[in-house]
Parts: structure tokens; sequence; C-alpha cells
């Protein structure tokens, strides 16, 4: 349904979560563009009802991977260092509980997190992008925020 309304260029003006309303011409090439190959959140609406939602499969996008690799760095799980070119992604809701696999509900975890995390029910949130909140079975809280570029807090070289 979607393929068909982008193409005719017949959806209405909307609105983007946290930016306000956009105008006709970008909802369509939204649409059009979400079957790039880059899994991004979206839905969309008509009239209060979401008439599409790229919920998409269980496994990332290639382009997905790449980019969670590259803003990750390492696995997410507190104190592991392991780089994230050697981890899985793991959804925080699980996608048989209807969590999308989109950015926003994926981490990077080394096989051991990833395991642990089922296994041992530690609790995962994604309140911003790239910023983790971890519960460990006990109850403990962790904070996991994005890892600064490398050089960006290293002084000049002159």
């Amino acid at each position: 349904m979607l393929g068909r309304l982008a193409d005719a260029n017949r959806l209405g003006p909307g609105e983007l979560n946290g930016f306000g309303p956009i105008p006709a011409r970008v909802i369509n090439q939204l649409a059009r563009a979400a079957d790039t190959g880059f899994s991004y959140c979206m839905s969309i609406t008509d009239a209060g009802r979401v008439i599409f939602h790229n919920r998409l499969g269980y496994r990332p996008t290639t382009k997905t991977r790449r980019y969670l690799q590259a803003k990750d760095r390492t696995c997410r799980h507190p104190g592991c260092n392991q780089p994230a070119s050697r981890c899985d992604l793991d959804h925080m809701v699980e996608h048989r509980h209807g969590g999308p696999t989109c950015p926003c509900n994926l981490t990077t975890l080394c096989r051991r997190h990833h395991t642990a995390k089922h296994q041992d029910h530690w609790w995962w949130t994604q309140p911003q992008p790239g910023t983790y909140k971890i519960q460990s079975p006990p109850g403990h809280q962790y904070t996991r925020t994005p890892e600064p570029l490398p050089g960006t807090n290293d002084p000049p070289p002159f």
C-alpha cells in the first residue's frame, strides 16, 4: 500500500516527531526512500490511523549494521570493550514482541553479553539515540553514552 501511495505522491502533509509539521513533498520523499536499505523508524498515518510502519524483518540490513557499529564502536554492556565489528546486533524490545529492527531498538552486544541479557534478564532501553539505560538482574542501573570520536578530546597538534 505504501509504494502505491508514495509513487502517486498522494500522501498529504504530516508531522516529524520532535520537529513539527512537514510538507507533503517531504512525506512522499520519505515514503519513497523507505526501501533504500537503511532501516530507520518511520510511521505514516492517515487521519490518525497508521497506514505504514517500517517494522521490517528480523535481521538488520548491512547499512544498519555498519551504522550501529560506527556509532556504538564497542559492546554497549557496562565495562565491555569488545569491538562492535565483532558484536551481535540485539533488539532491546524483542522482535517477537513487536520491537522494530531499526537503530532506535538495536544495540551492539558481544556474544557473551547478548546471551547474558536474555538468560540473566538484563533490561535495556534507549531514551535517546546512542544513550542506553541498563538495569542488571539485582537492580543496579547503568548508563552508557556515546563514546567520543577518536581525537575529539586531544589537544591540537601545534
